[in-house]
């Protein structure tokens, strides 16, 4: 198994748009940008670059999320590319893992929370069931008593 070890880097704003500019145009997160250079500038010879997981390209994380067939089975995929499902407020975002990073909104490659819930026929695990709220008692209109 290959381990990972967290490195952070003080890059001027110029870089910093140089990179995310290359990851929208290779549709990959920053994180593996950076990381395919490292590697480039730094291998040996003309070995072959290896492959990091779904982000890769967007048609990988599809490919992750067409072939599972839960949440527990979405999630160990994602887990063993390196990626995990973070529910935020109503949405779902995939963050890098263990890191914990932002990648990228779920919607934004085409999958909804609320499609893979009715796919997988449950809700996202952890997700708190929505009350309606009703209004307070005494304060509507109505014959006072």
């Amino acid at each position: 198994m290959t381990q990972h070890r967290l490195v952070t880097l003080r890059l001027h704003h110029d870089l910093i748009a140089a990179i995310e500019a290359a990851a929208r145009a290779q549709h990959l997160n920053p994180a593996e940008v950076i990381r395919g250079i490292l590697f480039d500038a730094l291998a040996p010879g003309p070995a072959p670059r290896p492959r990091t997981g779904p982000a890769q390209g967007i048609v990988a994380m599809h490919q992750v999320l067409e072939a599972a067939d839960g949440w527990l089975d979405l999630q160990s995929r994602l887990r063993h590319d390196g990626f995990v499902l973070r529910l935020i407020e109503d949405r779902l975002a995939v963050h890098e893992w263990p890191s914990d990073r932002f990648v990228i909104w779920l919607e934004e490659i085409g999958h909804t929370l609320a499609g893979l819930s009715l796919r997988f026929r449950a809700p996202f695990p952890g997700a708190l069931p929505r009350r309606m709220e009703l209004p307070p008692l005494g304060r509507g209109r109505g014959r006072a008593a």
